[in-house]
């Protein structure tokens, strides 16, 4: 019986094509939601899919030097505009799509190192790309 299971160690998140600084790990969640629709000539009801939803969020280090990375993250929540968001598994494959940044939390511990996360939700559909 052969592992094929993979060490995240070499993910990264991409902004366009710059790689985000200090960002140790990232998650990724898609949905389909389903309607029931009435039917007529019986009492049934038949259901159907609804389109995709993908959304997640990825944290590490406050590092808001990093100009085309977290600040442009932080500019792109506050402008309301959307980025190209590259969630790379191990530098090969990878998750890409267009997603609003719908929130960012800092945490400030007394006597630790400062933390960042980031929330998005992907707007139009999401490329996987395996090698």
């Amino acid at each position: 019986m052969s592992n094929n299971a993979l060490c995240g160690e070499n993910g990264d998140v991409l902004v366009g094509t710059h790689t985000v600084a200090e960002i140790g790990n990232w998650s990724l969640a898609l949905s389909r939601s389903t309607t029931d629709v009435p039917v007529f000539s019986t009492s049934r009801e038949k259901t159907i899919c609804g389109p995709y939803d993908w959304s997640g969020s990825f944290s590490g280090s406050w590092y808001m030097d990093d100009t085309a990375g977290q600040k442009a993250l932080y500019d792109a929540l506050t402008g309301g505009t959307t980025v190209t968001l590259h969630l790379s598994i191990d530098g090969t494959d990878e998750y890409t799509g267009s997603a609003y940044i719908t929130a960012i939390n800092v945490e400030t511990p007394h006597d630790g190192i400062i933390s960042v996360s980031f929330d998005y939700e992907g707007t139009g559909s999401l490329t996987q790309t395996l090698s």
